[in-house]
């Protein structure tokens, strides 16, 4: 989850641009087409459960700051307000495009009574990626990338006997 800094005049000013340009260009929807995640860094986490009764389990939390960008690739042919659509997708997302927010995520992990683990766990990029089109035709007339959130996967673990 990102906690966002900004001016609330900002964003009424976006709106006002948006709104006045959305009557100069053809009617356009998007879709989202699917998440996808790349990768940030790699952390490794020990739980030392040695001596312990039964299995412990600790939440671990992560937080990053990210810049929020949101990409639009429109066809060479396809002559599109780039900008427009970047702030209505920004809108629809709830970001601002360059915005700086600090995410963050959590996890728990568990170990074993008498057991030592060692987590490795991958950070990512959360990004939400789709298209844009024109509904009368159903004709696609660009992609879009958003930069939204972070995300942690537990990439491997490995367990050490105690001594």
């Amino acid at each position: 989850m990102c906690k966002t800094r900004r001016t609330h005049w900002h964003i009424v000013i976006l709106v006002a641009i948006a709104a006045a340009l959305v009557g100069c260009q053809a009617p356009l929807d998007t879709r989202e087409t699917g998440p996808e995640e790349l990768y940030m860094e790699t952390i490794q986490i020990p739980i030392n459960n040695c001596g312990g009764l039964g299995p412990v389990t600790v939440h671990r939390e992560f937080s990053r700051s990210i810049y929020h960008d949101v990409y639009v690739d429109a066809g060479a042919d396809v002559h599109l307000d780039t900008f427009l659509i970047s702030t209505v997708l920004g809108q629809r997302y709830g970001v601002q495009d360059g915005e700086m927010e600090t995410c963050t995520t959590g996890i728990d992990l568990t170990a074993p009574a008498n057991t030592r683990i060692v987590y490795t766990l991958q950070l990512n990029e959360i990004w939400i990626k789709g298209i844009v089109y024109a509904p009368a035709s159903g004709r696609e007339q660009a992609t879009y990338r958003l930069r939204k959130d972070i995300g942690i996967d537990i990439v491997s673990t490995e367990t050490e006997t105690c001594p």
